[in-house]
């Protein structure tokens, strides 16, 4: 069965209203504002059973798929242009969704990545004696540094899972002083890009050009991050790490960062 077109906020409420139950499973963490824009734009369209329904956020590559489910048994056959992706939080491995997971696998999805979520409060953090090195770093400004993100970012961030930023989005983070980049000598080698939310000031982004990795960049990126984003002891920090990404996690254990005890998995249908 092929999408439908939700046209009103008012048709969302009614999925609410009838599919959000006790004891419906659910990945719904958007916010109304967000379903708003969304709609506006032309880009959210559901799917409905008898007893499911599944709304699907139009991105660019992909449809962002959540899910109200109250029968495991139903069938779900979701025809679209482009692949489909979802993720599920859950706290800690030993609380992994099993059967969640098996659902979705029947109906035509696989396993693709597993997050953990890292924080840190800054009184816990670990002082890192970094060597000398001639990498500088400044926060991007011009449009050809918003060009050199997106470029680096987009060639070695996974496009389902990866929160790729658009172009228009890369220049608001740019205006908002929350893009760093790294430079050796002329040459850009790598960037990160932070934002506050809630009061954490969450790491989105880093990456370092293959080329330029070995030189410490990335643990200059993570400690300026940090310095320039210090209120206090209380000061928060947090991000997402791919949980098999053994580097990354050593990198940011190394400046104090633990895991939270949460998770996500997400899931694809090509």
């Amino acid at each position: 069965m092929s999408l439908n077109k939700i046209n009103s906020f008012i048709d969302v409420d009614l999925f609410f209203q009838k599919y959000f139950l006790k004891n419906t499973l659910t990945n719904n963490y958007v916010l109304a504002e967000t379903y708003r824009e969304v709609i506006n734009a032309g880009k959210l369209f559901y799917y409905e059973t008898a007893s499911n329904v599944f709304l699907l956020v139009e991105k660019e590559n992909f449809y962002q798929l959540y899910f109200f489910l109250n029968n495991l048994n139903e069938n779900v056959h979701l025809v679209t242009d482009k692949p489909i992706t979802m993720e599920i939080v859950y706290r800690g491995a030993q609380n992994k969704p099993l059967d969640l997971i098996r659902f979705w696998e029947r109906n035509e999805f696989k396993e693709h990545l597993t997050r953990d979520n890292f924080s840190l409060i800054h009184g816990k953090l670990n002082q890192i004696e970094l060597n000398k090195t001639s990498v500088q770093l400044k926060y991007a400004e011009t449009t050809e540094e918003a060009y050199l993100v997106k470029q680096l970012f987009e060639g070695a961030l996974d496009k389902y899972t990866g929160d790729l930023m658009s172009i228009n989005e890369i220049f608001t983070f740019i205006n908002n002083k929350n893009i760093i980049c790294a430079y050796l000598g002329n040459q850009f080698c790598g960037a990160l890009q932070f934002e506050v939310k809630n009061n954490i000031i969450w790491l989105g982004h880093i990456v370092t050009d293959l080329n330029f990795r070995g030189n410490g960049i990335a643990n200059l990126l993570v400690k300026k991050y940090i310095e320039d984003n210090t209120l206090g002891d209380q000061s928060r920090y947090q991000l997402w790490v791919i949980n098999d990404n053994i580097a990354a996690k050593s990198l940011y254990t190394k400046f104090g960062f633990i895991y939270t005890n949460k998770s996500t998995t997400s899931l694809l249908k090509l």
